[in-house]
């Protein structure tokens, strides 16, 4: 659920089962598997330790880490062309357009055992949500180009259409009331450029959030650190005015 521009991450993806599972296995099983090691006691060790991580493995957080935009994504650049030995920078498309992936919503949707229209929903307004942050101009017009939208920290794009979306689904709750729990569903599941936002949620107005965007945006490509910087700011600027 990202663009096609995502650069600079924040957090720590999770480790692969992969990674960490066949790691610790391999020893045991080369000598299983070129009939080194026939021992029974050992063959069956080895069956229950993968058992193991089979009841381990959550499908969704792979699918997931295989790729964040499995779910949809928000399109807004031409990809980079050559013309002769030079490579121009990506262009920003006069189209915008958002992709949802079906079958992706829909294995999710079974395996989180919500509705595929709920997860839709979730999906759609985190998609809108990314282009609201990129084309949404202020009342001086000013907005992120596509190139500066592209540079910015990943984590601090996902962590504004999260916050975003969480605020929609709220919203929605008469409307879709299960939209809400679908996000949360997962969100449980989802890498830490994706949980970024829940202070936000927890300490700040919209309007504060909002107004830290903004002069985020006038600074060319956002950084996370200084987007937390601008929040502390207007939050001490606005609520000191309200206080007056």
């Amino acid at each position: 659920m990202s663009n096609n521009g995502k650069q600079n991450g924040c957090g720590n993806a999770r480790k692969s089962f992969s990674a960490l599972s066949f790691r610790r296995l391999n020893v045991r099983w080369a000598a299983i598997a070129s009939g080194q090691d026939q021992s029974l006691q050992h063959i069956s060790e080895l069956a229950e330790i993968l058992l193991k991580e089979v009841q381990k493995f959550n499908l969704v957080e792979w699918v997931l880490e295989i790729n964040e935009d499995v779910l949809g994504t928000y399109h807004y650049k031409k990809p980079p062309h050559k013309t002769g030995q030079l490579l121009f920078i990506a262009e920003e498309s006069k189209e915008k357009w958002i992709n949802l992936y079906w079958g992706v919503i829909g294995l999710i949707a079974q395996l989180l055992d919500v509705a595929v229209e709920d997860l839709t929903t979730v999906v759609l307004t985190h998609e809108l949500a990314y282009a609201y942050t990129h084309l949404g101009a202020d009342i001086d017009g000013h907005r992120w180009t596509a190139h500066n939208f592209a540079s910015t920290d990943n984590c601090l794009k996902e962590g504004l259409a999260q916050y975003y979306t969480e605020l929609v689904c709220t919203r929605l709750l008469r409307q879709a009331p299960q939209s809400l729990d679908a996000y949360k569903r997962l969100l449980e599941h989802q890498p830490l450029d994706y949980q970024v936002h829940h202070r936000w949620l927890e300490e700040f107005k919209p309007e504060e959030v909002r107004f830290a965007m903004i002069e985020t945006r006038r600074n060319g490509p956002g950084r996370h650190d200084a987007f937390e910087a601008a929040l502390t700011h207007t939050y001490e600027k606005l609520r000191k005015n309200n206080r007056r």
